[in-house]
C-alpha cells in the first residue's frame, strides 16, 4: 500500500503581504490570492492601451491606478459611469485595446463597443452586472470578461497587470470596505472614515473628488501620483488607514443619531419578485446610507426569530426628477441583494448592492408582506392591549404580527399611519 500523501500547503496570503497585525484571525482566510490564465493568448497587460473606471466606486478608481502602474505613459485613462455610452467618451478608442475595471456596461453597450470601436475589451468586477447569457454572447465576440466575487476590482487588476508582485495594503483595505467582510479590524470605522484618505494631500474627501473625474485624464495627473506613492509605501499607507479608522471612530455618534432616525420611520415591504424576503425600508438622505441600511437589517432580524437568513434592509434617497437610489444591505448568510439589484439594472455583491429607479416603478414593485401563522400565534395577545376591535382596523393587526417595534408599529391601510400613542384616536 503507498504511503498517503502528504497534507497540502495552505497558502496564507495575509502572511505573504505582510499585514497580520491589521486582521481578524476568524476571517483571515477570506483574503486570497488570483491566478490568471492566459493560455488563450487573449490578453497580455501591455497590450492595454485605455483603462476605464467608474467614477462612482473608490474600488473601481484604485483599480485604474493598479493597471496605471504596470503601464507606460502611452497608455490613456478615462473616468466613466455604469450608464454611460460609447459616444459619451472623449477618448477615442477605435481599434484599441481596452480595459474596463470594476465597471461593465449594458450587453447593448458594449456589443455597441466590442463591434464597431474597440480592437479587443477586457472587463475586470468583481460584481456580475449581466445575466449569464448575454454575458456569454459578449464572451463569444471576443469580449474577455473576468469576474469574481472574492475580490475587489482593485485586486483584480493588480493580479492581472502586476503577476507576481504582493498586492498592495491599500487595495486589500479597499477591498475589505467594499465587499464589508470585515477582515480588517478596524474595517467598519475605515469604511466610516474613507473620505478622508487623502486629507493630508489636500484632498478633503477622495470620493467627491474621485466622482469628478468624468473626464480623460493623463498618466501624470495628480491623483493618480498621490494613490502610486500609497501603492508602494506600506508604511505610510498604514498610517492613514489608522487615521481614516479614527475619523470613522468619531463619526459613530451621528451614524447612530441615522440608524436610530431611519428605524423610527421604516417600514416592513417585500419586493413582488422576492416574496420570501421581508425588507426594512426607509426613505432619507444620510451620508451613511450603508451604515443605516445595515442597521435596518440588523433590527428587522432580531424582531424575526428564526427568520433571520429572510431579512434585509435598504435606504431610498431621491434623487434628479422622480429617481429612487436604493442603497440595500443584508447580514451574513441573508439574501443575496444583488438578485433584487439585478432585477432593476443595479448592481453589487451578496451583502452590499444598490440601483436607481423610478419611483412609480418602485411603489409597484413593492408590497405587504404575507401573514405567517408562527408570528400570529407568538403576538396575538397585542391585540387585546387596545380598546378598539378587529372590525375598526384589521391592517393593525396586520402590522403587529411583522414585529414593528411598539411606538412605530403602522397602518398599512393608511399608508404609512400613524404612532402607537395615537392608536385609540385612530
Amino acid at each position: 500500500m503507498a504511503p498517503p500523501s502528504p497534507p497540502r500547503r495552505k497558502r496564507d496570503t495575509v502572511q505573504r503581504e505582510n499585514f497580520a497585525d491589521l486582521v481578524d484571525e476568524k476571517r483571515r482566510h477570506l483574503v486570497k490570492s488570483k491566478e490568471f490564465s492566459l493560455d488563450d493568448g487573449s490578453f497580455t497587460p501591455g497590450e492595454v492601451e485605455v483603462v476605464l473606471f467608474d467614477v462612482y466606486s473608490l474600488d473601481s478608481f484604485v483599480a485604474c491606478c493598479a493597471a496605471r502602474a504596470a503601464l507606460t505613459q502611452h497608455a490613456q485613462f478615462e473616468g466613466v459611469t455604469r450608464n454611460g455610452s460609447v459616444e459619451q467618451l472623449e477618448i477615442d478608442v477605435t481599434d484599441k485595446v481596452v480595459a474596463m475595471v470594476g465597471v461593465c456596461w449594458d450587453y447593448e453597450t458594449m456589443r455597441d463597443l466590442c463591434c464597431d470601436r474597440a480592437k479587443s475589451i477586457l472587463v475586470l468586477e468583481s460584481e456580475d452586472s449581466l445575466p449569464e447569457v448575454e454575458k456569454s454572447e459578449l464572451i463569444n465576440l471576443g469580449v474577455w470578461i473576468e469576474t469574481d466575487s472574492r475580490f475587489g476590482a482593485g485586486v483584480l487588476a493588480w493580479e492581472f497587470f502586476n503577476k507576481g508582485e504582493p498586492v498592495p495594503l491599500l487595495l486589500r483595505a479597499v477591498e475589505d470596505i467594499h465587499l464589508g467582510r470585515g477582515v480588517f479590524l478596524d474595517g467598519k470605522a475605515m469604511e466610516d472614515g474613507i473620505d478622508a484618505l487623502l486629507e493630508d494631500d489636500d484632498i478633503e474627501n477622495v470620493t467627491l473628488a474621485i466622482q469628478g473625474l468624468l473626464c480623460p485624464l493623463g498618466y501624470r495627473e495628480k491623483i493618480f501620483q498621490k494613490f502610486h506613492s500609497l501603492l508602494t509605501d506600506s508604511k505610510e499607507t498604514k498610517r492613514r488607514l489608522q487615521t481614516i479608522a479614527d475619523r470613522g471612530r468619531a463619526r459613530e455618534p451621528e451614524i447612530r443619531k441615522d440608524q436610530l432616525e431611519a428605524v423610527s420611520k421604516s417600514v416592513v415591504r417585500v419586493f413582488r419578485h422576492f416574496p420570501a424576503w421581508k425588507c426594512n425600508m426607509v426613505m432619507m438622505t444620510s451620508k451613511f446610507e450603508g451604515r443605516v441600511a445595515e442597521f435596518l437589517a440588523e433590527s428587522l432580524a432580531q424582531r424575526c426569530q428564526g427568520q433571520e437568513n429572510r431579512c434585509m434592509g435598504a435606504v431610498l434617497e431621491m434623487k434628479e426628477g422622480s429617481t429612487v437610489r436604493v442603497t440595500l444591505r443584508s447580514l451574513d448568510g441573508g439574501p443575496d441583494v444583488s438578485e433584487v439589484a439585478h432585477r432593476f439594472e443595479g448592481c453589487g455583491t451578496g451583502t452590499r448592492a444598490f440601483f436607481k429607479v423610478r419611483s412609480d416603478l418602485l411603489e409597484s414593485s413593492l408590497e405587504q408582506p404575507e401573514i405567517v401563522l408562527p408570528l400570529i400565534c407568538r403576538r396575538v395577545m397585542l391585540v387585546l392591549m387596545f380598546s378598539f376591535s378587529w372590525s375598526e382596523c384589521s391592517e393593525w393587526f396586520l402590522c403587529c404580527v411583522i414585529d414593528l417595534p411598539p411606538t412605530q408599529r403602522q397602518c398599512f391601510h393608511c399608508a404609512f399611519g400613524f404612532n402607537y400613542s395615537k392608536a385609540r384616536s385612530h
